[in-house]
Protein backbone atom coordinates (compact mmCIF):
# COMPACT_ATOMS: atom_id res chain seq x y z
CA UNK A 1 0.00 0.00 0.00
CA UNK A 2 1.19 3.27 -1.14
CA UNK A 3 0.71 6.98 -0.20
CA UNK A 4 2.32 9.93 -2.48
CA UNK A 5 2.27 13.09 -0.62
CA UNK A 6 0.45 16.05 -2.40
CA UNK A 7 1.13 19.48 -1.67
CA UNK A 8 -1.33 21.83 0.30
CA UNK A 9 -3.48 23.08 -2.83
CA UNK A 10 -3.98 19.76 -4.27
CA UNK A 11 -2.28 20.44 -7.66
CA UNK A 12 -0.33 18.34 -9.43
CA UNK A 13 3.38 17.81 -7.93
CA UNK A 14 6.95 18.13 -9.94
CA UNK A 15 8.71 16.22 -6.83
CA UNK A 16 6.41 14.29 -4.21
CA UNK A 17 7.31 11.35 -1.62
CA UNK A 18 5.46 7.49 -2.01
CA UNK A 19 5.47 5.36 1.23
CA UNK A 20 4.88 1.85 1.06
CA UNK A 21 3.36 0.84 4.84
CA UNK A 22 3.48 -2.56 3.56
CA UNK A 23 7.17 -2.74 3.49
CA UNK A 24 6.93 -1.22 7.06
CA UNK A 25 4.95 -4.39 7.99
CA UNK A 26 7.09 -6.91 6.13
CA UNK A 27 10.13 -5.04 7.98
CA UNK A 28 8.54 -5.10 11.24
CA UNK A 29 7.85 -8.97 10.90
CA UNK A 30 11.17 -9.75 9.78
CA UNK A 31 12.77 -7.33 13.30
CA UNK A 32 10.45 -9.19 15.34
CA UNK A 33 11.59 -12.52 14.11
CA UNK A 34 14.77 -11.86 15.16
CA UNK A 35 14.28 -11.07 18.43
CA UNK A 36 14.90 -13.59 21.19
CA UNK A 37 12.74 -15.46 22.48
CA UNK A 38 9.52 -14.04 23.96
CA UNK A 39 10.71 -10.48 23.50
CA UNK A 40 7.97 -7.99 22.16
CA UNK A 41 8.94 -5.32 19.57
CA UNK A 42 8.40 -1.51 20.14
CA UNK A 43 7.67 0.11 17.02
CA UNK A 44 9.28 4.00 17.50
CA UNK A 45 6.90 6.49 15.35
CA UNK A 46 7.97 9.83 16.67
CA UNK A 47 8.59 12.78 14.48
CA UNK A 48 5.82 11.54 12.30
CA UNK A 49 7.85 8.08 12.12
CA UNK A 50 10.63 9.82 11.00
CA UNK A 51 8.87 11.63 7.81
CA UNK A 52 6.85 8.25 6.98
CA UNK A 53 3.66 9.48 8.48
CA UNK A 54 2.52 8.27 12.12
CA UNK A 55 -0.13 6.83 12.22
CA UNK A 56 -0.84 4.71 9.07
CA UNK A 57 3.26 3.50 9.87
CA UNK A 58 2.08 2.73 13.72
CA UNK A 59 -0.72 0.64 12.05
CA UNK A 60 1.49 -1.07 9.71
CA UNK A 61 3.76 -2.29 12.25
CA UNK A 62 1.50 -3.34 14.96
CA UNK A 63 -0.28 -5.74 11.60
CA UNK A 64 3.36 -6.72 11.49
CA UNK A 65 4.14 -7.78 14.94
CA UNK A 66 4.76 -4.93 16.83
CA UNK A 67 3.15 -4.74 20.78
CA UNK A 68 3.96 -1.53 20.95
CA UNK A 69 4.63 2.18 20.24
CA UNK A 70 7.13 4.68 20.62
CA UNK A 71 6.83 8.62 20.54
CA UNK A 72 8.69 11.66 21.85
CA UNK A 73 5.90 13.56 23.24
CA UNK A 74 2.67 13.34 24.57
CA UNK A 75 1.04 15.35 21.90
CA UNK A 76 2.13 12.15 19.07
CA UNK A 77 0.47 9.73 22.03
CA UNK A 78 -2.66 11.68 21.97
CA UNK A 79 -2.71 11.90 18.29
CA UNK A 80 -2.43 8.12 17.52
CA UNK A 81 -5.54 7.68 20.74
CA UNK A 82 -7.63 10.07 18.47
CA UNK A 83 -7.38 7.63 15.76
CA UNK A 84 -8.48 4.63 17.88
CA UNK A 85 -5.39 3.16 17.77
CA UNK A 86 -5.32 1.23 21.36
CA UNK A 87 -1.96 -0.67 21.78
CA UNK A 88 0.70 0.55 24.58
CA UNK A 89 2.41 3.57 24.05
CA UNK A 90 5.23 5.09 25.81
CA UNK A 91 6.41 8.99 25.46
CA UNK A 92 10.21 8.37 25.26
CA UNK A 93 11.16 11.88 26.06
CA UNK A 94 10.50 14.76 29.31
CA UNK A 95 6.82 15.56 29.60
CA UNK A 96 4.73 18.34 31.64
CA UNK A 97 3.71 17.81 34.28
CA UNK A 98 0.35 19.22 33.54
CA UNK A 99 0.08 16.38 31.10
CA UNK A 100 0.48 13.22 33.84
CA UNK A 101 -3.58 13.32 34.59
CA UNK A 102 -3.82 12.85 30.63
CA UNK A 103 -1.28 10.37 29.98
CA UNK A 104 -3.23 8.30 33.08
CA UNK A 105 -6.80 8.34 31.44
CA UNK A 106 -5.51 7.55 28.18
CA UNK A 107 -3.42 4.85 29.10
CA UNK A 108 -0.01 6.85 28.26
CA UNK A 109 2.91 5.44 29.32
CA UNK A 110 5.46 8.18 30.53
CA UNK A 111 9.45 8.17 30.78
CA UNK A 112 10.81 8.99 33.87
CA UNK A 113 14.45 10.20 33.26
CA UNK A 114 15.71 12.34 36.42
CA UNK A 115 15.69 11.86 40.36
CA UNK A 116 14.29 15.23 39.96
CA UNK A 117 11.46 14.42 37.99
CA UNK A 118 10.66 11.03 39.82
CA UNK A 119 11.07 13.38 43.01
CA UNK A 120 8.25 16.34 42.09
CA UNK A 121 6.26 13.15 40.57
CA UNK A 122 5.95 11.52 44.06
CA UNK A 123 4.06 14.99 45.20
CA UNK A 124 1.60 14.74 42.47
CA UNK A 125 -1.52 13.69 43.47
CA UNK A 126 -3.44 11.95 40.83
CA UNK A 127 -7.32 9.65 40.77
CA UNK A 128 -5.76 7.16 38.54
CA UNK A 129 -2.28 5.70 38.57
CA UNK A 130 0.05 6.85 35.90
CA UNK A 131 2.43 4.34 34.18
CA UNK A 132 5.75 4.99 33.89
CA UNK A 133 8.71 3.56 32.17
CA UNK A 134 12.42 4.47 34.72
CA UNK A 135 14.95 5.48 32.16
CA UNK A 136 18.66 4.88 33.09
CA UNK A 137 22.17 6.26 32.43
CA UNK A 138 24.43 3.70 31.92
CA UNK A 139 27.32 5.42 29.83
CA UNK A 140 25.40 6.96 27.14
CA UNK A 141 25.25 10.77 29.98
CA UNK A 142 22.64 11.80 27.93
CA UNK A 143 18.84 11.14 29.57
CA UNK A 144 19.13 9.11 32.52
CA UNK A 145 19.04 8.36 36.23
CA UNK A 146 22.63 7.66 37.21
CA UNK A 147 22.97 3.89 38.55
CA UNK A 148 24.43 5.54 41.60
CA UNK A 149 20.98 7.17 42.16
CA UNK A 150 19.29 3.24 42.32
CA UNK A 151 18.65 3.77 46.23
CA UNK A 152 17.09 6.70 46.09
CA UNK A 153 14.71 5.26 43.14
CA UNK A 154 13.66 2.50 44.93
CA UNK A 155 12.71 4.80 48.55
CA UNK A 156 10.28 6.79 46.69
CA UNK A 157 8.96 4.34 44.33
CA UNK A 158 7.96 1.80 47.61
CA UNK A 159 6.31 4.94 49.23
CA UNK A 160 2.76 3.53 49.67
CA UNK A 161 1.20 6.89 48.23
CA UNK A 162 3.51 6.84 45.06
CA UNK A 163 0.96 8.02 42.20
CA UNK A 164 2.65 5.46 39.90
CA UNK A 165 2.94 1.71 38.02
CA UNK A 166 6.61 0.57 37.70
CA UNK A 167 5.98 -0.89 34.51
CA UNK A 168 9.07 -0.47 32.59
CA UNK A 169 12.82 0.13 33.09
CA UNK A 170 15.24 0.89 30.61
CA UNK A 171 18.59 2.22 29.06
CA UNK A 172 20.21 3.32 25.51
CA UNK A 173 23.60 2.05 24.12
CA UNK A 174 26.34 4.58 22.83
CA UNK A 175 27.64 2.50 20.49
CA UNK A 176 25.89 -0.51 19.69
CA UNK A 177 25.99 0.99 15.66
CA UNK A 178 29.81 -0.45 15.65
CA UNK A 179 29.80 -4.16 16.60
CA UNK A 180 33.68 -3.76 16.74
CA UNK A 181 33.36 -1.51 19.92
CA UNK A 182 31.01 -4.21 21.44
CA UNK A 183 32.68 -4.50 25.08
CA UNK A 184 31.24 -0.56 25.73
CA UNK A 185 27.94 -2.24 25.20
CA UNK A 186 28.94 -5.54 26.94
CA UNK A 187 29.65 -3.14 29.73
CA UNK A 188 26.28 -0.93 29.74
CA UNK A 189 24.30 -4.26 29.72
CA UNK A 190 26.15 -5.67 32.40
CA UNK A 191 25.53 -1.72 34.14
CA UNK A 192 21.55 -1.93 33.48
CA UNK A 193 21.65 -5.74 34.69
CA UNK A 194 22.56 -5.15 37.84
CA UNK A 195 20.11 -1.93 38.19
CA UNK A 196 17.46 -4.21 37.23
CA UNK A 197 18.35 -6.97 39.76
CA UNK A 198 17.92 -4.37 42.46
CA UNK A 199 14.54 -3.17 40.88
CA UNK A 200 13.55 -6.77 41.62
CA UNK A 201 14.88 -7.81 44.86
CA UNK A 202 12.13 -5.00 45.93
CA UNK A 203 9.78 -6.68 44.44
CA UNK A 204 9.15 -4.80 41.27
CA UNK A 205 8.90 -6.51 37.93
CA UNK A 206 9.84 -3.64 34.85
CA UNK A 207 9.10 -4.37 31.49
CA UNK A 208 13.16 -4.29 30.48
CA UNK A 209 14.54 -3.01 27.69
CA UNK A 210 17.57 -1.50 26.17
CA UNK A 211 18.10 -2.27 22.15
CA UNK A 212 17.46 -0.07 19.57
CA UNK A 213 17.59 -0.65 15.74
CA UNK A 214 21.52 -2.07 16.37
CA UNK A 215 20.68 -3.49 19.21
CA UNK A 216 17.99 -5.60 17.17
CA UNK A 217 20.44 -6.39 14.40
CA UNK A 218 23.39 -7.21 16.33
CA UNK A 219 22.95 -9.65 19.17
CA UNK A 220 20.07 -11.55 20.77
CA UNK A 221 22.20 -11.00 24.10
CA UNK A 222 21.05 -7.44 24.26
CA UNK A 223 17.01 -7.68 23.27
CA UNK A 224 15.76 -7.92 27.38
CA UNK A 225 11.78 -8.08 27.53
CA UNK A 226 11.52 -5.96 24.54
CA UNK A 227 13.85 -3.48 22.05
CA UNK A 228 12.80 -0.78 20.07
CA UNK A 229 12.79 -0.65 16.88
CA UNK A 230 13.74 2.76 14.91
CA UNK A 231 15.21 3.47 12.09
CA UNK A 232 15.46 0.14 10.78
CA UNK A 233 11.95 -0.45 10.98
CA UNK A 234 11.72 2.27 7.95
CA UNK A 235 14.23 -0.28 5.96
CA UNK A 236 17.36 2.35 6.69
CA UNK A 237 20.86 0.79 8.07
CA UNK A 238 21.40 2.60 11.55
CA UNK A 239 24.98 2.35 10.44
CA UNK A 240 27.35 0.79 7.69
CA UNK A 241 29.49 -1.34 10.01
CA UNK A 242 25.97 -2.99 11.20
CA UNK A 243 24.84 -3.31 7.78
CA UNK A 244 28.21 -5.60 6.89
CA UNK A 245 27.73 -7.42 10.37
CA UNK A 246 24.26 -8.92 8.91
CA UNK A 247 25.98 -10.02 6.05
CA UNK A 248 25.92 -6.98 3.49
CA UNK A 249 21.89 -7.37 3.91
CA UNK A 250 21.61 -10.37 2.87
CA UNK A 251 20.32 -12.40 6.31
CA UNK A 252 17.76 -9.25 7.24
CA UNK A 253 14.81 -8.49 4.07
CA UNK A 254 13.94 -5.20 5.44
CA UNK A 255 12.85 -3.16 2.44
CA UNK A 256 12.83 0.81 1.90
CA UNK A 257 9.71 2.13 2.32
CA UNK A 258 10.25 5.54 1.01
CA UNK A 259 10.79 6.57 -2.51
CA UNK A 260 11.68 10.13 -3.47
CA UNK A 261 10.38 10.80 -7.11
CA UNK A 262 10.71 13.42 -9.24
CA UNK A 263 10.18 14.73 -13.29
CA UNK A 264 12.82 15.58 -15.62
CA UNK A 265 11.86 19.14 -16.54
CA UNK A 266 15.12 19.58 -19.21
CA UNK A 267 17.74 17.71 -20.75
CA UNK A 268 20.93 19.58 -22.16
CA UNK A 269 23.30 18.31 -24.46
CA UNK A 270 27.36 18.92 -23.34
CA UNK A 271 30.32 18.10 -25.42
CA UNK A 272 33.45 16.61 -23.27
CA UNK A 273 35.50 19.11 -21.23
CA UNK A 274 32.32 20.88 -20.11
CA UNK A 275 32.73 22.23 -16.35
CA UNK A 276 28.58 21.73 -14.91
CA UNK A 277 27.54 23.64 -11.49
CA UNK A 278 27.96 26.27 -9.37
CA UNK A 279 32.17 26.68 -9.45
CA UNK A 280 32.65 24.78 -12.31
CA UNK A 281 32.63 21.52 -9.70
CA UNK A 282 32.47 18.64 -12.29
CA UNK A 283 34.26 17.97 -15.76
CA UNK A 284 32.46 15.78 -18.16
CA UNK A 285 34.52 12.91 -19.32
CA UNK A 286 32.80 12.35 -22.51
CA UNK A 287 29.67 13.60 -23.82
CA UNK A 288 26.81 13.48 -22.05
CA UNK A 289 23.03 14.15 -21.62
CA UNK A 290 22.14 15.90 -18.61
CA UNK A 291 18.74 15.73 -16.99
CA UNK A 292 17.65 18.58 -14.81
CA UNK A 293 15.25 17.87 -11.91
CA UNK A 294 13.26 20.49 -10.12
CA UNK A 295 14.75 19.55 -6.73
CA UNK A 296 16.63 21.85 -4.72
CA UNK A 297 16.40 24.77 -2.22
CA UNK A 298 12.55 25.31 -1.31
CA UNK A 299 11.08 26.93 1.64
CA UNK A 300 7.81 24.76 2.76
CA UNK A 301 5.66 28.32 3.79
Amino acid sequence: MKKQQKSRNEQPNRAWVEVDYGAIENNARVLKGLLAGEAAMMAVVKSNAYGHGMVESARAALRGGAAWLGVDEMTEALALRAKGIRAPILVLGYTLPVLYKAAAEKKISLTISSLESLQNLAKARLSRKLRIHIKFDTGLYRQGISETHVQQVIRLISAKDFPAVIEGAYTHFAVMEDPMRQEYSKMQARAFKGIVAKLQAKGFTPITHASASSGILFSKDFHFDMSRAGIVLYGLWPSPEIKKWADGGERVNIVPALSWKTIVSEVKLANKGSKVGYDLTYELARPSRIAIIPVGYWPLS
